[in-house]
């Protein structure tokens, strides 16, 4: 078994998501996320969703505040656990079909199957608005 003892890692975890906007502020959707092999641990790969707050609504430019959800499975030793998070972030729109984001997160592991694992992670990306 992995020893995860309390450790915290700072990632920048691959991650995938759809959301769509049930209101002008408010966004929904599935994710999914692969963190590439640490010295020890083995990737770890986790889905799950998020719920996104825009605080000027989803199609400008501003801040926005996430809550994750996750389940979370370690490759090297099949171990798998629920994990939660958030997320803070801004985004800058670019022309009229694009958004670039920068999002600051934590998330933590619950329950004792790996032991106090949290991680820290800081994330840039670009998204198309398709309407």
């Amino acid at each position: 078994m992995a020893d995860y003892s309390s450790r915290q890692y700072i990632n920048a975890p691959e991650t995938l998501y759809f959301l769509v906007f049930p209101s002008e502020q408010i966004g929904i959707g599935p994710e999914i996320a692969f963190t590439g092999p640490s010295p020890d641990l083995g990737g770890l790969r986790s889905f799950g969703g998020r719920l996104t707050y825009f605080f000027q609504g989803h199609r400008i430019s501003t801040q926005y505040a996430s809550v994750l959800a996750h389940v979370v499975h370690d490759d090297s030793y099949s171990n798998t656990a629920i994990a939660v998070g958030a997320g803070l972030g801004f985004q800058l729109r670019v022309g009229s079909d694009f958004l670039f984001r920068a999002e600051g997160r934590y998330r933590a592991t619950l329950g004792d199957t790996f032991q106090g694992l949290s991680d820290l992670s800081l994330a840039f990306g670009l998204s198309v608005k398709i309407d």
